[in-house]
């Protein structure tokens, strides 16, 4: 059992233009919960809130975070090509991390999220 899991967005790079984003380290919520940090059964999984969209206004990107200041907030500043690395930390196991390719567009249809890697430390079996 991962105990004390926190998520975050470690990093987005804009492929478009090869740069990183600077983020600042703020806690992401999980799916359905309202507390900052998750146990995570052994053998199972958690989902936990990567992004959102609002449908009229598609091409802003949207996070659901535990910041009280909006200089908190993770941003991603235009439509185009981005790869994020999300990471889940716990206490009693090594991060993991995912790295997604994200395509914004200001047609909802056409934003697309798809895993690229998954990296596990220490060969480590935590599922997020």
């Amino acid at each position: 059992m991962a105990r004390n899991c926190y998520a975050y967005l470690d990093h987005v790079y804009k492929v478009d233009d090869k740069r990183v984003i600077p983020q600042q380290t703020i806690e992401f919520t999980w799916a359905g919960y309202r507390l900052p940090n998750a146990t995570i059964g052994s053998g199972s999984t958690r989902r936990f809130d990567a992004f959102f969209v609002y449908h009229n206004d598609p091409s802003r990107i949207m996070f659901q975070t535990f910041a009280t200041a909006t200089e908190f907030t993770p941003r991603i500043p235009t439509q185009g090509d981005f790869l994020l690395t999300y990471a889940v930390v716990s206490e009693n196991f090594p991060p993991a991390r995912g790295t997604f390719a994200l395509h914004v567009d200001r047609d909802l249809e056409k934003i697309r999220f798809t895993m690229v890697r998954r990296e596990r430390e220490c060969n480590t079996d935590v599922r997020t």
